[in-house]
């Protein structure tokens, strides 16, 4: 990273971190000056690339669940934050935890709605009219099995409680009775069928 750059570090949020401080209170953390700051050890990055003060806040990980992170705004000169300068951090950090919130039922909700449109859509008469081939059962099963078991795990997402993942398969099932109906009604009036 260097002058005028933004890039992307890692950092470990221990006991002795203002990161980890900010996880283990949830309150912003702020350092006006990380030169004569006592309570915490900074990334050698940050002083590196003169960082003077430093503003953390937590990012909220929804109903119960562990937080996202922290969002950090670093300043290359001390510098006092205000009560309305962590206000806007917060607000911030607000919609990212909601964006992620977001982010986490859309996936599932793609391919459960994607496994619902190729099931109506691969047949002209009623989604039951023909069986299915062997690969596409198969197919169907793996590709739902890997979703549903990482939304379950938390893995590559945060983990979707078990009722929510069901709500969102029944929600596909009914959203294809409902486009096989239309199908079959608009290719009937349209005389494909």
């Amino acid at each position: 990273m260097g002058a005028g750059r933004v890039g992307v570090a890692t950092l470990t949020a221990s006991d002795d971190t203002s990161e980890g401080h900010a996880f283990l209170t949830g309150d912003p953390v702020i350092s006006p000056d990380i030169s004569t700051e006592k309570r915490f050890v900074y990334a050698p990055f940050l002083i590196e690339n003169g960082v003077k003060a430093i503003a953390n806040v937590l990012i909220i990980g929804g109903q119960h669940r562990r937080p996202f992170g922290i969002l950090k705004v670093d300043s290359r000169s001390p510098r006092r934050f205000t009560e309305n300068d962590t206000a806007f951090l917060r607000s911030y950090a607000n919609l990212i935890a909601a964006t992620v919130e977001r982010m986490r039922i859309s996936v599932v909700t793609l391919v459960f709605g994607g496994q619902a449109v190729f099931s109506v859509a691969r047949e002209r008469q009623r989604m039951w009219s023909s069986r299915p081939g062997k690969w596409l059962i198969l197919s169907s099963i793996v590709d739902l099995s890997i979703v549903s078991g990482l939304a379950l795990s938390g893995v590559l997402m945060t983990a979707l409680p078990a009722v929510v993942l069901g709500g969102l398969g029944a929600a596909a099932v009914v959203f294809a009775l409902v486009l096989d109906a239309v199908k079959v009604a608009v290719f009937q009036r349209l005389a494909i069928a």
